[in-house]
C-alpha cells in the first residue's frame, strides 16, 4: 500500500501557499546589481536582490511607501514598476511591462567578484584621469 501525506498550512501566514492564489509568480534569480529607483518624489539608490520577469527585490536605505510607482534602473535594467510590498528596508516591486527572460539571466550570472572587479576598475581608471 502507498501512502501519500498532504502538507497543509498550519496558519495564513504559512508563506508555503502563495500570497495571490490566482496569480503564479515568475521564477526569482539571484543577482548582485546595484542601481536607482526613481519616482516622482526623489531618486534613490538601491540594490537589485533578485530578479524575475515580472518584478524584482530591492533593498533601499532610506524609507519607501508601497504603492509607490516610479522607474527601477540599473545594468539592462529600464523598468515601470511598482512597489507592492514592504518588509523592514526590501521592497518588492511589479513591473509594468514584462522584462525579457535573457535579460534575467544574464544578470544572473553576474558575481558578487564580477561587481567588486568593477568598482575597482572604475575606481583605477577615475584615478588615471585625475592625474596631471
Amino acid at each position: 500500500m502507498v501512502s501519500f501525506k498532504i502538507q497543509r498550512p498550519d496558519s495564513p501566514n504559512d508563506r508555503s501557499e502563495p500570497l495571490h492564489p490566482n496569480r503564479v509568480r515568475s521564477p526569482r534569480r539571484r543577482v548582485v546589481v546595484e542601481g536607482t529607483f526613481q519616482s516622482l518624489t526623489g531618486t534613490y539608490r538601491i540594490a537589485i536582490k533578485n530578479l524575475s520577469c515580472t518584478g524584482a527585490l530591492i533593498q533601499c536605505g532610506q524609507p519607501l511607501q508601497v504603492g509607490k510607482e516610479g522607474v527601477l534602473q540599473g545594468a539592462h535594467i529600464d523598468q515601470f514598476c511598482r512597489i507592492v510590498w514592504t518588509d523592514g528596508t526590501h521592497y518588492g516591486l511589479q513591473f509594468d511591462e514584462p522584462l525579457a527572460m535573457d535579460v534575467v539571466l544574464e544578470l544572473h550570472r553576474i558575481t558578487g567578484d564580477d561587481v567588486q572587479r568593477a568598482a575597482s576598475k572604475a575606481a583605477e581608471d577615475w584615478w588615471r584621469n585625475q592625474a596631471p
